[in-house]
């Protein structure tokens, strides 16, 4: 019995590769007229950059997010074999099962708990009991078929999920995840026949939690759901997932007031420490950032990323093109290779503050050391009653989830002075 098939990547990304290195090209030829032109940037310059500049970061979020579903995608795929070949059953057979599950979510969605068959329910009902969730009031989970919609929305938004360390869980309860920092601790030299001294690994414990996220409701006409031409899964499911990602990473990334760590999830700002303090409020240089760098152990450097938001960002290639320093900041536009600064990778979070007096806006460190707990699925609820004079569909979507910094020495941020 066969278990496996073929997977062919679908998404590919050499178009926008190709088209972020020509953007490049234009952005080094300003910075280079701003260079040699008496006066420095002109406002036309400057505002053509940004434009620019602004194009660049748009594919290159594009390019992580098709980076990301190609490797979600083979790992699903991953995933089905390995459950084909544990119950001796065909990946088709799965693939069918996936596909009669997402035909009932579909009809759910279109015509509610009272219009589908004791068999599509059946199906919705057994796969929620299976990752323990609730179905009061007719709540079920988004078909594992639509999940690269939920991945592209979470990644999109923010950049938290992109470089975090993901658990998921099937149920709800606090866990209890071990935490440890042994970069102090080295070999010693000892002499023959000496007996060796012990020096225990010293561990702490952080404590997950599963705090609900709603998306708040949103409202479909239902003649626009009647309409056959119209998607309602793929439509529903962009809309919730979105507002539970911009929501999320507000709180992943703690500014704000958000991600405080109580009754709430913690922010990587909030679990980090300082790294640097910057000479100037608004802006930074390729020195200090440096700093911000050294100051992270060099255990936590190998699988280290820079984060900041577009702002700062711009600042840095500005600074790269004007100076010929192109270790500062370097477009990844060769092969798979990703944009860098000083050889490291980055990822663009909009939810970081732009520098400004006392604001954390530059984070730099291994984001695995940040964990970020999901529980199960989204679950998707639907009424057509309390909008009834209305003719409108109701929709609301909820997602748990906690995080917590693991290790804060191995993230740190540089603070803007004050001035």
């Amino acid at each position: 019995m066969s278990h496996t098939k073929t997977n062919k990547m679908k998404h590919d990304t050499k178009k926008l590769i190709d088209e972020r290195g020509q953007i490049n090209d234009e952005m080094q030829a300003i910075a280079k007229r701003a260079q040699e032109t008496e006066g420095g940037w002109s406002r036309d310059d400057e505002a053509k950059f940004d434009e620019l500049n602004a194009r660049d970061t748009k594919l290159e979020g594009n390019i992580t997010r098709l980076d990301a579903l190609n490797a979600k995608e083979v790992k699903d795929l991953e995933n089905v074999e390995e459950l084909a070949a544990k119950v001796n059953v065909d990946v088709e057979q799965i693939d069918d099962a996936k596909k009669d599950y997402r035909a009932a979510y579909g009809n759910y969605l279109r015509v509610g708990n009272g219009g589908i068959t004791d068999n599509e329910k059946n199906l919705l009902v057994n796969a929620a009991r299976a990752q323990t969730v609730t179905t009061t009031g007719g709540g079920y989970l988004i078909p594992t078929d639509l999940s690269d919609t939920i991945i592209e929305s979470l990644v999109s938004f923010g950049g938290m999920r992109a470089v975090s360390q993901i658990l998921p869980t099937a149920s709800g309860n606090n866990i209890d995840f071990p935490t440890n920092d042994d970069t102090t601790n080295k070999a010693v030299l000892i002499a023959i026949n000496t007996k060796a001294s012990e020096q225990d690994l010293v561990f702490g414990t952080t404590q997950l939690n599963a705090y609900k996220f709603s998306s708040n409701a949103i409202r479909v006409p239902n003649e626009l759901i009647q309409d056959s031409a119209f998607d309602v899964e793929s439509f529903v499911t962009k809309q919730l997932t979105t507002r539970i990602a911009r929501g999320t990473n507000e709180y992943y990334t703690g500014t704000g007031g958000f991600g405080t760590g109580s009754s709430q999830p913690q922010g990587v700002i909030n679990g980090a420490t300082q790294g640097k303090l910057s000479a100037a409020s608004t802006t930074t240089t390729f020195s200090e950032l440096l700093d911000l760098k050294s100051s992270v152990d060099p255990a936590y450097r190998l699988n280290a990323t820079w984060m900041m938001n577009d702002n700062s960002l711009n600042v840095i290639k500005k600074l790269s093109m004007t100076t010929a320093n192109q270790s500062i900041w370097q477009a990844g536009i060769v092969g798979s290779a990703p944009a860098t600064i000083d050889g490291d990778r980055y990822t663009i979070n909009q939810d970081l503050d732009d520098m400004a007096d006392n604001t954390r806006s530059w984070l730099y460190g291994d984001f695995n050391n940040f964990l970020i707990r999901d529980v199960s699925g989204m679950a998707i609820k639907r009424s057509d009653q309390i909008y009834m004079e209305t003719d409108q569909v109701v929709f609301i979507g909820f997602w748990r989830t906690d995080s917590r910094i693991l290790d804060s020495a191995g993230i740190k941020y540089m603070r803007q002075i004050v001035t």
